[in-house]
């Protein structure tokens, strides 16, 4: 029989989940969830399996398309069994509607070498919410009921190209944010600069270290009609979707510099930045 204090405690517990606590460690519950029920399934190539991993509404946003939940039953199912789609973990993140997005390593073979894949897991109904690849998602307006042509070409036993996702140019993706950034430096509106840098964004320079609101205050600083310069030099891409590159930044009245950043072009966002090389003092 429950005690009083036994369904107390069970009352607080629920309570924590529904108001968007994490229930435990994040990463051991997609850790279980891959091992347990979602890589078993996918093993299977069976349609009735994968279905009960995928959210009614799931949702792929790819490169080229966008697959909801027949399209990519479909296209898993007919993956030869000699390949092997069994994903891992790379990190995770407990978000506020008691899903759990996360960064996980996919079969080279669904896309075409690009390795890392996010997806969101719903705690409630032990399911894929949808998933996408962050640095190349199309937006919205390109989901479709047909599968893509390249998906087609490949269920009919043909191969996909290997250029099917390839990310597109860095320094063009950068160069476009680069422009962006330098309009908004040049508006002096705090709420705009804010929204290009990450909340945990941290420059590290040669003279100390400066958090997301050194730097907007730095900006704001500057004297009226003082316009800063960028010249892409590099730019490659990372892990987890993100692009790193150096750029060197010239003002009136101050030194040109070299600076090394990480930008994240799915959030459009720097996520940290340093000087890679500092002159002695």
């Amino acid at each position: 029989m429950w005690t009083t204090p036994s369904i107390l405690l069970l009352l607080l517990i629920g309570a924590s989940w529904v108001s968007g606590y994490p229930p435990g460690d994040t990463q051991q519950i997609i850790w279980d969830y891959l091992n347990n029920t979602s890589n078993p399934a996918l093993a299977s190539r069976d349609p009735v399996q994968i279905e009960k991993i995928l959210y009614r509404s799931f949702l792929f946003r790819g490169c080229k398309a966008h697959y909801k939940k027949a399209n990519a039953i479909k296209i898993i199912a007919a993956m030869p069994r000699e390949i092997d789609l069994s994903m891992k973990v790379i990190s995770t993140t407990w978000l506020p509607n008691d899903h759990i997005q996360t960064m996980l390593v996919v079969p080279k073979q669904l896309f075409n070498g690009n390795p890392d894949a996010q997806f969101e897991y719903c705690t409630h109904y032990n399911v894929w919410w949808g998933g996408q690849i962050p640095w190349c998602s199309l937006p919205f307006g390109y989901e479709s009921d047909a599968v893509s042509e390249d998906v087609q070409e490949y269920l009919v036993g043909k191969s996909l190209p290997q250029e099917e996702g390839a990310p597109e140019d860095p320094k063009a993706v950068v160069q476009k944010f680069l422009g962006e950034l330098k309009e908004v430096i040049d508006s002096k509106d705090s709420g705009r600069i804010g929204k290009l840098f990450d909340d945990n964004f941290l420059f590290k320079g040669c003279l100390g270290s400066y958090t997301k609101e050194d730097v907007i205050q730095k900006i704001n600083a500057l004297p009226a009609g003082v316009s800063m310069e960028f010249s892409l030099e590099s730019a490659k891409w990372a892990i987890h979707g993100q692009i790193e590159y150096i750029v060197s930044i010239a003002g009136p009245g101050m030194d040109k510099i070299h600076a090394q950043f990480v930008y994240c072009p799915y959030t459009n966002v720097l996520k940290s930045g340093n000087v890679p090389k500092c002159a002695s003092y």
